[in-house]
């Protein structure tokens, strides 16, 4: 089936997870899996992922390494949130010589390959629609299921090829405006006042006082003020 429009990251995977049965009376699987039209599944991927679920009961949403398939290069076993809300990948840049192995805990998955029970799916309610068009959609899903008890992690023996340019990706303005965007939203959405005095605040002064951020202040402020107030660009 095909949605008829665009519903965004969460809303199409959404729909689509609510696809299943297609017929009366079938049993809907144990898992949802969510996966990028730009990847590649490698070898024996979905039975490593189903492995860890039978073995870890505690374990919720997994992921999958993901690399280049030209260079072999490492763009992410699992993700990370620093106090003030900014991500990034473990692994990244690295070319895999099999360092990580196994199941490998962090703060969040991507959601370009994320396998989740389809209890915790139906518990959590699927992704949240609020971060359209995307960005950050995966990492407050996996926020929420850290909250209702259950484990996020990688599955590096996992291996998913996808066909994406990090670098040429970070150069576009419309990609930044989206990723600051879900960042303020996860922001507004997950921290509460001592979040925001003792958390955000320092780390984020550090960063914008840092030459790390010279390109990127004007949009993680704006975006933050906008999504705060409920203004759009101009």
């Amino acid at each position: 089936m095909r949605s008829s429009w665009n519903r965004g990251f969460a809303g199409a995977n959404n729909w689509a997870a609510e696809q299943e049965p297609a017929a009366a009376g079938t049993l809907r699987s144990e898992f949802v899996f969510l996966l990028n039209p730009d990847t590649e599944i490698v070898s024996d991927c979905l039975e490593r992922l189903r492995n860890a679920f039978d073995a870890n009961p505690e374990l919720g949403v997994a992921g999958c390494k993901l690399v280049d398939p030209e260079t072999n290069v490492i763009q992410h076993v699992g993700g990370a949130l620093r106090p003030n809300a900014l991500s990034y990948h473990i692994g990244e840049g690295e070319r895999d010589r099999g360092q990580y192995r196994g199941l490998l805990h962090c703060d969040y998955v991507q959601g370009a390959a994320m396998a989740v029970r389809r209890r915790v799916w139906e518990q959590l309610g699927g992704l949240d629609e609020a971060f359209y068009p995307a960005y950050f959609e995966e990492a407050d899903f996996c926020r929420r299921a850290h909250e209702a008890g259950w484990e996020v992690a990688t599955i590096c023996d996992a291996v998913v090829a996808h066909h994406q340019e990090p670098e040429r990706q970070v150069q576009s303005w419309e990609f930044l405006e989206l990723l600051f965007r879900g960042r303020a939203r996860y922001l507004i959405k997950h921290y509460g006042p001592a979040d925001w005095l003792f958390k955000y605040l320092p780390a984020e002064v550090k960063w914008l006082a840092s030459p790390a951020s010279a390109r990127y202040r004007r949009v993680a402020l704006r975006t933050l003020w906008q999504t705060w107030t409920g203004t759009k660009s101009d």
